[in-house]
C-alpha cells in the first residue's frame, strides 16, 4: 500500500438526547456530514435489497462452509466463526442506549502518525458498518486514482467479506488491503489472524494506534 490508515469506534464519546442547537459547522471540520452517513447507508441498504444472497440447503451446506469466496483469504467458516466472536463480544460490552444519547459514540479514520482525519458522528448501539464506508470512502475522494490503501480494523475481514458479497467500496476495492491485528482479542483464530496482518505485505508495526482514542 502506499499509506495505512487505521478505523475504530470510541463509545466513551457520546452526547445525550435533548434540544439540539442550531448547527454550526466549523470550515475545517474533520467530522462526516450527518447527510452523507445517511446517503451511504441507505445505499448499502438498496444494495442489500438488490442482491440476496444464496440460499444454503442441507446437500451443500458443509461446502458452503469450506468455500472460499472470491477475492477473500479464509474459508467462509472462519468468517462465520469471527462474526459470531465479535457479535457476542459487541453485545457483553457496555455500549450507550439510543434511547438516552443522540451521538452514541465517535468513529475515526487515522493515518499511521496517529493524527485524526476523519470523524463520524454514530448515533446507533453498535458498530455498523456503513460509518466504515463513509469515512473510507470520503478519503478516497481526496487520494490520487492509482492510490493503494491499507486499512487496519479489528473487524477488517469482515468489511472486505462485505464488500465482496454486495459490491461496497466497488470502486476502491481492488486498491485496498485490509488487516486486523495479531493480538485482538476479538479476531479470531491464529491461522485467521495471520492471513489478515498486513505486515505479510509491508514492514510495520503500528498496527493499535486508534486504541487510546
Amino acid at each position: 500500500p502506499d499509506a495505512i490508515i487505521c478505523l475504530d469506534a470510541c463509545f466513551t464519546q457520546k452526547r445525550n438526547r435533548q434540544a439540539r442547537d442550531p448547527p454550526r459547522t466549523h470550515p475545517h471540520t474533520v467530522f462526516l456530514p450527518e447527510r452523507d452517513l445517511d446517503a451511504m447507508e441507505r445505499y448499502m441498504d438498496a444494495l442489500r435489497a438488490r442482491k440476496p444472497p444464496p440460499k444454503k440447503t442441507k446437500v451443500n451446506q458443509d461446502d458452503q462452509e469450506d468455500r472460499v469466496e472470491g477475492g477473500l483469504h479464509v474459508p467462509n467458516s472462519i468468517l462465520d466463526g469471527c462474526e459470531s466472536g465479535f457479535t457476542a463480544a459487541d453485545e457483553r460490552r457496555t455500549k450507550a442506549s439510543t434511547q438516552f444519547f443522540d451521538d452514541t459514540a465517535l468513529m475515526a479514520l487515522l493515518c499511521r502518525h496517529d493524527i485524526v482525519l476523519f470523524l463520524a458522528n454514530m448515533c446507533s448501539a453498535g458498530e455498523k458498518q456503513h460509518y466504515v464506508m463513509a469515512l473510507v470512502e470520503t478519503l478516497f475522494q481526496h487520494l490520487p486514482l492509482e492510490f493503494r490503501l491499507g486499512i487496519l480494523y479489528d473487524i477488517g475481514c469482515q468489511v472486505e467479506r462485505s464488500c465482496v458479497k454486495w459490491g461496497f467500496l466497488d470502486r476502491y476495492i481492488d486498491r485496498i488491503s485490509f488487516g486486523i491485528s495479531v493480538f485482538h482479542e476479538s479476531a479470531g483464530d491464529l491461522y485467521h489472524q495471520r492471513l489478515y496482518t498486513l505486515d505479510r505485505q509491508v514492514d510495520y508495526a503500528r498496527d493499535e494506534i486508534v486504541e487510546g482514542l
